[in-house]
């Protein structure tokens, strides 16, 4: 591994060779390459995270654009998974990029058996209910993410460890009348900012910082400009995860 690459980042004192042999050996999930995955994978990449998988089934539309700014308008109708795996590739060649073309499911789990870390951009209840139930089973902590309209959250959960929380802990009870970004609208910014705030705390957490701890909810307001910082406790009666403490 050259470090002339991370040499920036490498000049922060809190940075050194040795943290980043730790981002070079971690092996980090993204699922969904919409509008977080788009904005998390570059940085990714580009910060020397040594194997990273993208799983997307679906394709480029045309009219998500304008917040999926890795793609090009030429590349709509091709697969985002390779695209963004072509892109990611190319901006640094050093590292393993892997994709899955496939739609998640339960059944995909054993792709996950060697993950460091589970990054949730999808966009619908159900895959990050999936994406919990994955995390808790093999034991991978999960960032996961929501936007929508002007607003986002971002929450680092792991629910396999005592004390530590899971996706359900906060919501035991998902809205049935949520909208997606098609339905209600979002600017193209929001998923950029929130895309932005996971790949940061993706590479903090990695790199072993001192100020990055699970069980963190950042709650933003992009139209007022406001952030909440939240500490999110364990439901020590919670279904999904109480049973499965390490």
């Amino acid at each position: 591994m050259s470090l002339d690459r991370y040499q920036r980042q490498l000049a922060l004192p809190e940075i050194t060779p040795a943290h980043q042999t730790l981002l070079n050996n971690a092996r980090v999930s993204i699922i969904g390459a919409g509008g977080l995955g788009t904005v998390i994978l570059p940085y990714l990449a580009a910060a020397g995270v040594g194997h990273i998988t993208i799983i997307d089934h679906d394709h480029i539309d045309c009219s998500n654009l304008h917040r999926q700014i890795l793609y090009k308008d030429a590349q709509c109708g091709q697969s985002k998974a390779e695209v963004a795996a072509a892109y990611a590739q190319a901006l640094n060649p050093d590292i393993t990029i892997e994709l899955v073309k496939e739609y998640i499911q339960h059944s995909n789990i054993p792709k996950f058996q060697n993950s460091t870390l589970l990054i949730d951009g999808s966009d619908n209840f159900e895959t990050k209910t999936l994406l919990n139930k994955i995390s808790i089973e093999m034991k991978i902590p999960l960032l996961t993410a929501s936007v929508n309209q002007w607003h986002g959250q971002i929450m680092l959960l792991a629910g396999f460890a005592a004390e530590k929380p899971c996706y359900h802990c906060l919501f035991p009870k998902l809205p049935s009348d949520a909208r997606n970004c098609n339905e209600a609208g979002i600017l193209g910014t929001s998923a950029g900012l929130v895309g932005m705030w996971q790949a940061h705390i993706a590479l903090c957490y990695l790199l072993g910082l001192d100020n990055i701890d699970v069980g963190i909810l950042l709650s933003l307001d992009f139209k007022n400009f406001r952030m909440q910082r939240l500490n999110v406790p364990k439901d020590e009666h919670c279904p999904h995860c109480k049973d499965h403490q390490s």
